[in-house]
C-alpha cells in the first residue's frame, strides 16, 4: 500500500501537480486555437445533394 502514497518516480508532489496542470492548460489552448482557425475549404461544411433523388 506504500507504493500508492509515494509520488510517481520520486518526483515532488508539487512538480507532478504543476506538470499535470501544464498539460491540461496546453490542451485547452490548442483546442481554442484550432476552434478559432478558419477552414481551408468552406465547402466541407455544407452538403450539396446532386443526386436529384427525393
Amino acid at each position: 500500500m506504500e507504493e500508492f502514497k509515494a509520488p510517481y518516480a520520486g518526483y515532488p508532489q508539487s512538480a507532478l501537480i504543476a506538470f499535470g496542470r501544464s498539460v491540461a492548460i496546453g490542451i485547452f489552448v490548442i483546442v481554442i486555437y484550432l476552434n478559432k482557425r478558419p477552414w481551408l475549404d468552406e465547402s466541407v461544411l455544407t452538403r450539396v445533394d446532386e443526386g436529384g433523388d427525393e
